[in-house]
């Protein structure tokens, strides 16, 4: 009886304790192994919390031969005693399940024990979380770094620390129901930011300490994301300090679209550097932009918006806009595919895809509306498509040297792959020399060999170049683009 009983505490904490094995390469993971177990170990890239009840949290997993998607849902990484470790840049062992999503394989975590985070705290996460903002070790340092470096310097790696932040007020949106934060946009000169707080903490701010659009603020907050975005969240009034009226001009001029001075200089860099141009440190800014209808989405139910796809010579962007702003629009606005449009819109950021949202139908130009416009642009309508043997093939050593904004076509043999927000930075290598590639998700379509790269593979592309931090990169964000892909 004595040994039954050992026996069965023993089958007891088998089954509780994790128990991981040999790992497998991300990159050996195939459609053929759908359903099956999995371990894996590497490093987190990405991490996207859940956006509702029903769907799961994610992050990219990376190891020396690519990376693959993970899914955890919340009642599993609610379990972790050490959640808020999970994050960008933490190294991992999972054990999940092969699974596809449209199209995609990815893995499945389902319970709590076969995700393990390395070197993380053991403290659980909560007492962690509610923590952070009364750290006075923590509060300091984190301000300090990110008062030194501007708004534009936070990023996901710092979520859950304690930060500092001043700028001016762009704008304040009231809570759209009960549950809902009020939603303040504070700017600087590297960027911008949400802060968010909910109802209690309005009540104790007072008419003096709530920030307006034009104030000046400084905000002490914690770092966390909602949906893809940064936002910081001030723990009490005192983390909220609010000088009223000392930007209101600026502010006004920022937010309203109609502003010459406003729009003028954002308009300028997206007209003279294309769409691939436009970045998510634009994000709130104003822009316009010209190219041809690419595609037209309508609605799929009465909350749902409109969706444009503008694509020039450089890339595409998705334009969006609600039923109300389509019935203000005239006859001669009402673009179809095909129709050469101009559009100045504020960016804006929608699950990792980069948006431009329109404000008046003042705003909406296309042929039948302006003509004048489009006289210049239609004799190079053909330059939207960009037939792809106009652009000379080229060793890639001597594209290092080239002069932004040439069209170019290139071939190398993929050296590394790194994830970014809506595609790939991809390294290539041939006999001349080696040169980035921001690879954009939307020239993924064709070839979709081309968004799940690894090492070694070879690649034949199309781009545009542009110059980052001094040296030369070539950006493809059309599918037309991707003329080859060898594993």
């Amino acid at each position: 009886m004595k040994s039954r009983f050992v026996g069965l505490v023993l089958a007891a904490v088998l089954a509780v304790a994790p128990a991981f094995g040999e790992n497998t390469q991300v990159g050996s993971i195939k459609a053929d192994m759908v359903k099956k177990n999995v371990e894996v170990e590497g490093t987190v890239g990405s991490f996207q919390a859940a956006r509702s009840e029903k769907a799961p949290n994610s992050f990219k997993l990376k190891d020396s031969s690519g990376d693959i998607r993970v899914c955890i849902w919340s009642n599993a990484l609610d379990a972790l005693p050490n959640k808020a470790d999970l994050k960008d840049g933490a190294k991992v062992k999972v054990k999940a399940e092969v699974a596809e999503f449209k199209g995609a394989i990815e893995l499945h975590v389902n319970d709590a024990k076969d995700l393990k985070i390395e070197g993380g705290s053991t403290a659980p996460a909560a007492e962690k979380s509610a923590d952070a903002p009364k750290s006075a070790d923590a509060a300091p340092g984190a301000a300090k770094a990110a008062t030194g470096s501007g708004i534009g310097a936070i990023t996901l790696g710092q979520k859950d620390e304690v930060v500092t932040v001043k700028g001016t007020v762009a704008s304040v949106k009231e809570p759209s129901s009960e549950r809902a934060p009020v939603v303040v946009k504070v700017k600087d000169d590297s960027g911008t930011i949400d802060v968010v707080y909910w109802a209690d903490f309005a009540k104790s701010l007072g008419p003096d300490k709530t920030p307006a659009k034009g104030d000046t603020v400084e905000v002490k907050g914690k770092v966390n994301e909602y949906r893809g975005a940064i936002q910081l969240q001030p723990a009490a009034a005192a983390d909220l300090k609010v000088t009223k009226g000392a930007g209101a001009a600026p502010a006004e001029k920022t937010s309203d679209a109609k502003s010459p001075e406003t729009s003028a200089a954002p308009a300028k860099a997206a007209a003279g550097s294309g769409i691939a141009a436009i970045t998510e440190a634009q994000k709130g800014q104003v822009v316009t932009v010209t190219g041809k209808v690419t595609g037209a989405k309508a609605p799929s139910n009465e909350k749902a918006p409109y969706v444009f796809k503008v694509t020039d010579e450089t890339g595409t962007i998705d334009v969006v806009f609600w039923a109300d702003f389509a019935k203000s629009l005239a006859d001669n606005q009402k673009a179809e595919k095909g129709d050469m449009v101009q559009i100045k819109g504020k960016v804006n950021d929608y699950r990792g895809t980069i948006q431009l949202q329109p404000e008046t139908a003042a705003d909406f130009k296309t042929e039948k509306s302006d003509p004048a416009l489009f006289q210049k642009k239609t004799s190079g309508d053909a330059d939207v498509k960009g037939p792809q043997s106009a652009a000379p093939e080229m060793d890639l050593g001597r594209v290092a040297d080239l002069a932004a904004k040439q069209k170019v076509t290139i071939s190398g043999q993929v050296a590394a792959v790194t994830p970014i927000r809506a595609g790939q930075r991809v390294t290539l290598k041939d006999s001349t020399g080696q040169m980035d590639v921001l690879l954009w998700d939307t020239a993924v379509g064709l070839k979709p060999a081309s968004g799940a790269l690894k090492a070694d593979s070879k690649l034949l592309l199309t781009g545009i170049v542009e110059q980052v931090d001094g040296k030369n990169i070539l950006v493809v964000s059309q599918p037309e683009n991707v003329l080859s892909v060898m594993p």
